[in-house]
């Protein structure tokens, strides 16, 4: 099953990042995306920018910004954002990881972290359909 996934991985023309979300298309943009910088995300409850590691946000705030930051190609701040998760061997943050590494061009180190998640839930929180790995 591993190989067919890795395989599918290599032949997928295009991406559809909807972790923690039935919708595969792109997410709307938010202050997240729009008004903050250096990797800060959008806090509803106290109307600004806030840090990521600063315990304001819930991780599944935190993983809507990783969604979105990634669909604004912004990895670097995406990546700030994966570190300030609670469980960083949740399959979610791994899958994340393997999916920005993989963007990034280091298949090798993608896939390690998709086998991670894959190893954590073997029901992993991504599917393939048809040309697109859209993760859910």
């Amino acid at each position: 099953m591993y190989r067919a996934i890795a395989f599918s991985l290599l032949l997928v023309p295009s991406v559809a990042f909807a972790v923690g979300s039935d919708d595969d298309s792109p997410p709307k943009p938010t202050e997240t995306s729009t008004e903050c910088k250096d990797g800060q995300v959008w806090s509803e409850d106290e109307k600004k920018c806030v840090n990521p590691e600063s315990g304001a946000l819930q991780d599944d705030d935190l993983y809507r910004a990783v969604r979105e930051l990634a669909y604004a190609g912004r990895s670097d701040d995406a990546f700030r954002v994966l570190d300030a998760m609670s469980d960083q061997d949740d399959d979610r943050v791994l899958t994340y990881r393997g999916f920005l590494h993989r963007k990034a061009g280091d298949a090798e180190l993608g896939f390690a972290f998709y086998r991670k998640a894959i190893a954590k839930n073997p029901l992993p929180p991504f599917k393939i359909s048809g040309s697109d790995l859209t993760f859910v």
